[in-house]
């Protein structure tokens, strides 16, 4: 427990400072060795910006973020979830909104819903604004298995592709 909190209570940038933290150790790398890392990659942070990120004494922003998640070798995703927790244990997006890591992981990762859409039209207004593949993919994801079956066919029959029921062709 840290600072009077548990693993369920801790907010993503308290999760961040320690992933930060627990990484750079678990690689041996020292602040000066991270920094260096950080300077070669055009994005330096001073070793006193380093110290006060893992002490929680200053935020991280989101190019910080993703220069840290690069020079550590990880995904960003795996700064932001705790690296120890199952995807059963809850995790606090906001002070209002708690879902599974797992859910969160999936969120996070582009790979998934915060909460699921409840009908076609709240689906169609998420999928909007993701890049086509993913939406195509979470669409896959939303529907019911007899759904999928005819969207594959819908998608077949927009590219021209003869219909097919799973058996080898028979001629007349």
């Amino acid at each position: 427990m840290l600072f009077g909190m548990t693993n369920e209570q801790r907010t993503p940038s308290e999760v961040l400072r320690q992933n930060i933290q627990r990484l750079r150790q678990g690689q041996r790398l020292t602040y000066v060795e991270l920094v260096e890392r950080l300077k070669e990659l055009g994005h330096p942070i001073p070793l006193i910006g380093l110290r006060r990120i893992e002490r929680g004494e200053r935020r991280v922003d989101a190019d910080d973020l993703v220069a840290l998640a690069y020079v550590l070798g990880v995904a960003v995703v795996d700064l932001l979830i705790p690296g120890d927790a199952p995807d059963s244990q809850p995790y606090d997006i906001t002070p209002e909104v708690r879902v599974s890591v797992g859910q969160a992981r999936k969120w996070i990762g582009g790979h998934g819903f915060l909460s699921q859409p409840i009908t076609p039209g709240e689906l169609a207004d998420r999928l909007h604004w993701m890049p086509k593949d993913r939406a195509e993919a979470a669409l896959r994801e939303w529907l019911d298995p007899e759904d999928r079956e005819w969207l594959a066919q819908a998608e077949k029959d927009q590219k021209g592709e003869p219909e097919t029921d799973g058996r080898p062709d028979q001629e007349n």
